[in-house]
């Protein structure tokens, strides 16, 4: 799980990198660029909840071992970071996608893309994490493992599928 999220923080580095690559395409259109503004911010959220998951199960894992230095921030501030990471990256895909439906023009929903699936996938895992939170109470491993989901499919959105396109298919950008 340590290094799944080690792998997840580099991967969300990478990725971001190559969103801001691609903003100065957008400037043709508001809709696209504040499309790909809110993705960016919703991008950045949910790797910094990896990394408080990372934390949160780092902390853990020395609680668990009796190890003689206590951690350096409670397991509950970190779980309370890494789901205001959430919410707030939660409520930005939203809005990415509402923009990305209105950005991308009324055969946006007919003309399926990896990355319109992955993406969505990612929102069903993430609405999954928020409804089990707030109705179930989810927490601690659980909701780790719900965030690492939710965030591989986020990273296969964008990432993989410019990866797939551009290193294996050797084709141009989607």
């Amino acid at each position: 799980m340590i290094l799944l999220s080690i792998l997840l923080i580099a991967l969300f580095a990478a990725g971001l990198g190559l969103a801001l690559a691609h903003l100065g395409m957008a400037a043709d259109s508001p809709w696209l660029l504040a499309h790909i503004a809110s993705a960016i911010a919703a991008y950045a959220l949910f790797g910094a909840a990896v990394v408080c998951a990372w934390l949160f199960t780092q902390s853990e894992r020395n609680l668990k071992t009796n190890r003689a230095t206590p951690p350096k921030i409670p397991l509950l501030t970190l779980e309370r970071w890494m789901f205001v990471c959430v919410y707030a990256g939660f409520a930005l895909l939203s809005l990415s996608l509402v923009l990305g439906g209105v950005a991308g023009g009324s055969g946006f929903l007919f003309k399926l893309q990896h990355k319109t699936i992955f993406a969505a996938l990612a929102w069903l895992c993430f609405a999954l994490l928020v409804m089990g939170r707030v109705h179930l109470g989810w927490r601690g491993a659980k909701a780790v493992r719900m965030v690492h989901f939710g965030s591989v499919f986020l990273l296969l959105a964008y990432v993989g599928t410019h990866f797939v396109l551009q290193v294996v298919l050797n084709r141009g950008a989607a």
